[in-house]
């Protein structure tokens, strides 16, 4: 066995490397904790990266100002539909005075291939301006302009144009669904030549097979041996809203007024009755007052604003505003027309 000097065990390489040493599982614990900390720094740092990134993005296609553009189109109430209406007058003279022994209400709603229209009796009983309740076709003995007035006071839609010709012509025209010719036979209109173009084109394009004219409805009324009609009102309602899409609240009048005549000048109540019907009133009833020595015109209202009452006087140009506490269920305001009152001159 050979022995090893001193010398040789000088000679020996030596590691300078430290031995390793052993964790503590404190030490282990807290390396643990710094590595999963900077895992959520860096996890965290990349999520604002992200939502700066995307709050640029929304930012340059302004996807706010599309949005408010989307919701604005969605609100906008669709258009109705443009609604043209004619009365078509068939007179003839009776006892020295016209009366309208044909009447045909043409409403002609914007986009329908057919016309439809209301077919009025003459003995339908109705309020009458100046006459109080009366068969309709006497409104033409106090012109024309009352014979709209009573149709539409009743009815509820406002009457734009008319064409007056002879019953006869009436006859042969209106009733046999000829509305074109019913135009060329004119004997009156209050239509220009623009509103009369259009509507000759209108119906030079319709059939009379795609004309209907609707019968009013109405019950019979014998009085005095004499036979009225009186119009029902339900189903007048339910005809408009099913045939020409217009409720009885777009029809329905702001006020219903009672007109007396207290003046003592005739047609002055009628006359006062046509001026509020073509400002948004229904008539209810016109007949004369206690008596005729009203000076001044007298405006009462049971119920309602006083604004309501104002409005009246503006149209009317005089009255003075009072306040009755009585029940009525009839009309919202009672119209005495007094002597200050000036009706027409004439009628037409």
């Amino acid at each position: 066995m050979r022995s090893v000097g001193k010398r040789a065990i000088e000679k020996e390489p030596v590691s300078r490397r430290k031995p390793k040493r052993l964790l503590g599982p404190r030490a282990i614990e807290r390396r643990r904790r710094k590595t999963q900390f900077w895992k959520r720094a860096a996890a965290v740092a990349v999520f604002l990266a992200l939502l700066f990134s995307l709050t640029l993005v929304f930012k340059s296609c302004n996807l706010t100002s599309l949005f408010k553009k989307k919701t604005s189109v969605a609100k906008k109430p669709p258009k109705a539909p443009r609604i043209d209406t004619l009365l078509f007058i068939g007179a003839k003279e009776e006892n020295g005075k016209e009366k309208a022994l044909g009447l045909a209400l043409i409403i002609l709603r914007e986009g329908d291939e057919k016309v439809a229209g209301w077919s009025i009796p003459e003995n339908t009983f109705v309020v009458v301006p100046g006459y109080g309740f009366e068969k309709v076709s006497m409104a033409l003995g106090s012109g024309v302009s009352t014979v709209t007035s009573t149709i539409r006071n009743f009815l509820g839609i406002e009457i734009e144009g008319f064409v007056k010709l002879s019953y006869e012509d009436y006859e042969k025209s209106v009733l046999e669904m000829r509305l074109q010719r019913a135009l060329e036979e004119a004997e009156r209109t209050n239509l220009n030549r623009e509103e009369y173009a259009r509507f000759s084109r209108q119906f030079e394009k319709i059939k009379p097979a795609d004309v209907n004219l609707v019968p009013l409805p109405a019950k019979p009324i014998i009085n005095d041996k004499e036979t009225f009609l009186k119009p029902e009102e339900e189903e007048i309602d339910r005809l408009f809203a099913l045939i020409w899409g217009i409720s009885k609240e777009e029809r329905k009048a702001d006020l219903r007024v009672i007109v007396l005549n207290g003046s003592g000048v005739p047609g002055a109540a009628g006359d006062a009755a046509e001026k509020l019907i073509n400002n948004n009133c229904r008539i209810v009833q016109t007949e004369n007052a206690d008596n005729f020595d009203y000076e001044k015109t007298q405006i009462i209202i049971y119920k309602g604003a006083k604004k309501w009452a104002a409005k009246i006087r503006k149209v009317m140009g005089v009255g003075e505003i009072f306040r009755k506490n009585i029940p009525q269920d009839l009309a919202d305001i009672t119209v005495i027309v007094g002597k200050d009152y000036q009706a027409k001159k004439e009628y037409e």
